[in-house]
């Protein structure tokens, strides 16, 4: 279950969090979920997913900048 929930993290952050407005993010924040799901993937060694992980924190990096 909880490599479904990394994959859930990471595809609502990169869908809804990469948008202008963050205030419609009704989940907390982008960067929270996306801590949550490194956390995950590092605790249950899914690293499948770690191209996907350093793909959407780039992102969300650049677009904070």
């Amino acid at each position: 279950m909880p490599l479904y929930q990394a994959d859930i993290l990471l595809t609502r952050a990169r869908l809804f969090g990469l948008r202008d407005q963050e205030a419609d993010y009704p989940w907390g924040s982008p960067q929270a979920d996306l801590a949550e799901a490194r956390r995950l993937i590092e605790k249950h060694g899914y690293h499948r997913r770690d191209q996907e992980l350093a793909d959407a924190e780039a992102a969300l990096d650049k677009r904070e900048t």
